[in-house]
């Protein structure tokens, strides 16, 4: 038993830790949230640096759940929106198996997973020109032909999925 009753890594420490050092529980930590660090199945438990926690499922598996760091920058894996700085935790790009990260663009859209046609799955917006999507909504420029971002609207004549696809506004069979 530690006099400080802080105790981490079965040392006993005479003061809570700060940010991002290891802990075992909420009161190690001077913030007194302790939460894994990362949405990883490698990550470590540390003091949160958003003194916050959220719990979610484990990446790994939908039956456990663990305790995790709040506050994820952009791009860093997460588990749910809570985890994201942003609020905003989608698939990172409309492709099978894609990982889920706090999106760069600040939201999310629910379409039809490409793998499984009866499941929907939520995927970032923001994406950039070249990148995988489902939908214009997902693409910086609005534009998703073929489900890849294009930089702007096709001209007449070329593919488009949509009337807001093409710089006339009028999709259809040639």
């Amino acid at each position: 038993m530690c006099v400080s009753d802080i105790c981490v890594g079965n040392v006993c420490l005479e003061e809570a830790q700060d940010s991002l050092e290891p802990c075992d529980e909420d009161e190690d930590c001077s913030g007194l949230a302790c939460g894994l660090q990362t949405w990883t199945t490698t990550s470590s438990r540390v003091c949160c640096p958003t003194n916050t926690t959220v719990s979610n499922d484990r990446p790994d598996s939908s039956y456990y759940s663990e305790t995790y760091c709040t506050g994820q920058a952009t791009l860093d894996s997460c588990g749910s929106d809570d985890m994201c700085e942003n609020a905003a935790c989608g698939r990172s790009t409309y492709v099978d198996g894609a990982p889920t990260i706090c999106c760069p663009g600040d939201a999310t859209v629910n379409l039809v997973r490409p793998d499984y046609n009866f499941l929907s799955s939520d995927y970032c917006t923001g994406l950039t020109v070249g990148q995988a999507c489902g939908s214009n909504d997902m693409c910086v420029s609005d534009i998703c032909v073929g489900n890849v971002c294009l930089e702007e609207a096709q001209d007449s004549l070329e593919p488009c999925d949509e009337d807001e696809d093409c710089s006339g506004l009028a999709c259809g069979l040639q």
